[in-house]
């Protein structure tokens, strides 16, 4: 059975970002939004449809998971890719205080959350299993 270009680009792209996990040459942010393949203009979408929970959060008032995930949802996404989003928020240090204010998280995101945590105490990608 051949492999077809994609695959090959896809393989390609999977051992790169592997290669620069294991060499610590690239952010946890980062490496979270390659590998649940996220571009850029898709984390700056959901960014500017999220500006309200921002100016709340700066009132002291925190947005629910539920209000996070329907924006989120809004912006063109589905529910798997939600939760990865907000863990790639979490990684860039946005949005925390209100996803720490959630009394419950669903467990894709605590696990996030727990690998953000690790790698904060020690920087280094490839002793995390994400």
């Amino acid at each position: 059975m051949a492999i077809t270009k994609d695959e090959k680009i896809n393989f390609a792209f999977k051992l790169a970002l592997e290669v620069a996990k294991s060499k610590s040459s690239i952010n946890l942010e980062e490496y979270l939004r390659l590998k649940f393949e996220f571009s850029e203009d898709d984390i700056g979408r959901v960014l500017s449809r999220l500006d309200d929970i921002e100016i709340r959060r700066e009132n002291g008032d925190y947005a629910s998971y539920i209000e996070f995930s329907q924006i989120i949802h809004k912006a063109g996404f589905g529910e798997l890719e939600i939760n990865a989003i907000i863990g790639v928020l979490y990684a860039g240090r946005r949005f925390r205080e209100n996803v720490d204010s959630w009394k419950n998280i669903p467990v894709e995101i605590k696990h996030i959350i727990e690998k953000v945590k690790k790698y904060e105490k020690c920087p280094d990608l490839s002793k995390l299993n994400i």
